[in-house]
């Protein structure tokens, strides 16, 4: 082999070499400074506005099993004694 022929081959090989090895160098550009994200407030179940008619909401623990012999579910007639005080403004059910 040619002696011109053996360096080329050789520049070429260090070419190969050198392109992974110029990737991973560190980058040139700063990002910048560090910002702190703004604090996100806790997670709580809103209340409910005094206007909202979701009954259903403070009869939650009532039983939703119809009983044999009984006029509706628990929660079913929690709901409307809860609507029904509502409606004559605040009178017991």
């Amino acid at each position: 082999m040619k002696l011109q022929l053996k360096i080329g081959i050789l520049m070429g090989a260090l070419a190969l070499l050198a392109i992974p090895a110029t990737a991973m160098a560190a980058p040139t550009y700063s990002p910048g400074p560090d910002y702190d994200p703004a604090p996100k407030p806790p997670k709580t179940k809103p209340s409910l506005p005094a206007h909202a008619k979701a009954y259903g909401k403070y009869c939650q623990g009532k039983s939703k099993k119809h009983v044999k012999g009984e006029q509706g579910t628990e929660f079913s007639r929690c709901v409307k004694a809860v609507a029904k005080m509502r409606e004559n403004d605040g009178e017991n059910a």
